[in-house]
């Protein structure tokens, strides 16, 4: 349990005081990695993704655990009745492919160059 104002905290903090779990190098290493895996990054596939119907860009969402592209202009499908495509479809469609545009009709997946 924590008290005292942040200040007496971080005045009384002693780096490197005891010997640690893992390396100090490690952790670092560590912090790196899960500070570039923030939600900032931006995925690859964002601005690529395009509805068929209204032309609007797709954005990546979760939907019961698994990510999913909806169209930017689905509100309730009342701008769009475009579909929601699951991410692996598209991965496993684009996999070793170049692309610059892919396009999701109702009933199709189109990728273009």
């Amino acid at each position: 349990f924590i008290t005292g104002e942040l200040e007496d905290r971080v005045k009384n903090y002693i780096a490197d005081d005891h010997e640690g779990i893992i390396e100090r190098s490690d952790w670092d290493k560590v912090q790196a990695i899960r500070k570039a895996g923030k939600r900032n990054s931006i995925h690859p596939l964002y601005g690529h993704v395009i509805c068929g119907c209204c032309g609007g860009n797709y954005r990546r969402a979760t939907q019961n655990k698994k990510k999913v592209w909806i169209c930017g202009q689905n509100k309730n499908r009342k701008v769009c009745p475009g579909v929601n495509v699951m991410e692996d479809v598209i991965l496993d469609a684009t996999d070793g492919c170049d692309f610059d545009k892919i396009t999701v009709y109702l009933d199709h997946v189109e990728m273009g160059g």
